[in-house]
């Protein structure tokens, strides 16, 4: 049966209103979401008078509300894409920053566990809050490990400092066990150890080095006639003057006594010889007084240079043998063994 135009008429103005009340809804309900939105608060204000003119009757069909609705909704999806995006950046940005925290942490696994908690609820954020409120946490746990970095380097510094502290007093402890406190040269133990170096130089570079044995002449009659601390003062005396007169990469030792031992690096026999009379000629040259008396003091050199096949004991002998030799043509007077 056909339907009456009227009812057809009267079917589609209802359907025209209901659809307007229901958009009517949805654009109140968008306007207080969008409060901020001044532009778009205005467009929703003209649509919602338009369409309540449509309830009232007073217009038909609003011919551009369609288009109207369409751009305002297209608005909506595009903010939307917007934020899903922004929210997106977001989560890559504090991942990228707690994974970076996380490697960068030598700490406990209890820290190790929270940055690994936080990057997954980050993952899992749906809100922009969520991902705000784990980085929260996760500057919350680096302020805690930049705190314990900066108590664990001070930490640091002071056992550096301590550290410093101890080697100096060993560096000490150990050069006076290497040096004669009476002389302030090395000592007889030192020397043990170093003519050991030297032979091994020698015989793994082939470099020209240099030993003297020097004893100074006549030291018991110092010790007799005029007592143990004139005694003292002439091997002060001594040793100061050997130092002064061999380079300073020399090495000077007290053997024992009144005898004396250089070792000399880098030296052949004709300057080794030169330096040898040099030291006997400085001897020589100082004196000591005594209550006005004055104490002439004289020394006897042996030495000899390092050859093929030598070791600690060859050539100290052959060294001494010249010392002999300069005690019994003598003394005060440099002779070389070769």
């Amino acid at each position: 049966m056909a339907e009456n135009s009227d009812d057809i008429e009267l079917s589609s103005l209802e359907f025209t209103k209901r659809i307007s009340r229901l958009l009517l809804v949805c654009l109140n309900g968008v306007s207080e979401l969008k409060a901020g939105d001044q532009a778009l608060t205005d467009k929703l204000k003209d649509l919602s008078n338009l369409l309540v003119e449509v309830l009232d009757n007073k217009i038909d069909s609003p011919p551009v509300l369609g288009a109207e609705l369409e751009q305002v909704f297209d608005e909506l999806v595009v903010q939307k894409y917007l934020i899903d995006k922004e929210r997106e950046t977001a989560k890559q940005v504090f991942i990228a920053f707690t994974k970076t925290i996380y490697e960068m942490s030598r700490s406990s696994g209890e820290f190790d566990e929270s940055l690994t908690e936080q990057i997954g609820v980050i993952e899992a954020a749906e809100k922009m809050s969520d991902i705000l409120s784990a980085k929260d946490v996760v500057l919350g746990q680096t302020k805690i490990l930049q705190t314990q970095t900066h108590a664990m380097r001070e930490e640091l510094e002071e056992s550096k400092k301590t550290t410093s502290e101890l080697t100096n007093l060993l560096e000490q402890v150990e050069s006076k066990a290497m040096i004669d406190p009476l002389t302030q040269v090395f000592n007889r133990g030192t020397y043990n150890i170093e003519i050991g170096k030297m032979i091994k130089r020698f015989n793994r570079y082939k470099e020209p080095a240099a030993l003297f044995v020097i004893d100074i002449d006549h030291f018991k009659k110092f010790n007799d006639d005029y007592g143990h601390k004139a005694g003292d003062a002439v091997l002060t005396l001594v040793s100061s003057v050997i130092k002064g007169a061999v380079r300073d990469t020399d090495l000077v030792f007290r053997y024992g006594g009144e005898e004396f031992v250089v070792l000399l690096n880098k030296i052949d026999f004709k300057n080794a010889k030169k330096v040898a009379e040099k030291v006997r000629a400085e001897i020589e040259s100082h004196h000591l007084t005594n209550k006005a008396k004055v104490l002439r003091v004289t020394a006897s050199i042996g030495f000899s240079c390092f050859k093929e096949g030598d070791c600690e004991t060859s050539i100290f002998e052959r060294a001494d043998k010249g010392l002999y030799k300069g005690k019994q043509n003598g003394r005060n007077r440099v002779e070389e063994v070769l």
